[in-house]
């Protein structure tokens, strides 16, 4: 019987230069090993979502995109303050 050995390919994912990708499931295994390739291989802007963490990369070319409900938290905070000021 032969043993499944895995072998790493010797490419990277990449993409046109200047597009903006957005992966969800950044925080994952398989969504940070993605995100790891595409900035090794591309120059492209990466959205990274996550529903339950951040993805912690120090990397200019990532926007971490929180969890839409407090993505929602930010926009009811936002529209308030603005609705206050305008009364003001």
């Amino acid at each position: 019987m032969t043993k499944n050995i895995f072998k790493r390919p010797d490419w990277v994912p990449c993409v046109p230069v200047g597009m903006r990708v957005l992966i969800t499931g950044a925080t994952g295994g398989l969504g940070r090993a993605l995100v790891r390739m595409l900035l090794k291989g591309s120059t492209c802007m990466i959205g990274a979502h996550g529903s339950s963490q951040v993805l912690e990369m120090e990397e200019d070319r990532i926007i971490p995109l929180p969890k839409l409900s407090a993505m929602r938290t930010h926009a009811a905070n936002w529209l308030m303050t603005t609705l206050n000021n305008l009364e003001e």
